[in-house]
């Protein structure tokens, strides 16, 4: 299985990219799912989770976060455990 842990969406500062193009991109790269571990919220990965299961995909979206706690030091997680993506 392949997964990519950290993509940011449009959610984040530093990301333009929509669900839909992450949804696309991930699917052209054979991907079996991702962790969306946008910027200080788990909003955009809630959302996409929500837009894949709208579309029917077999695509697994995590929701994760990349907690900035002061400037130059973050925390990153996401929320798949290694027990769900087997």
């Amino acid at each position: 299985m392949k997964f990519d842990l950290h993509v940011h969406s449009e959610y984040s500062k530093d990301s333009k990219s929509s669900h839909d193009d992450i949804l696309k991109t991930a699917s052209k790269r054979g991907l079996d799912g991702f962790a969306i571990c946008d910027h200080d919220t788990v909003e955009g990965g809630l959302a996409c989770k929500k837009r894949a299961w709208n579309l029917a995909l077999s695509l697994r979206s995590f929701p994760g976060l990349r907690l900035v706690l002061r400037r130059g030091i973050s925390l990153f997680s996401e929320s798949a455990r290694i027990s769900s993506l087997i």
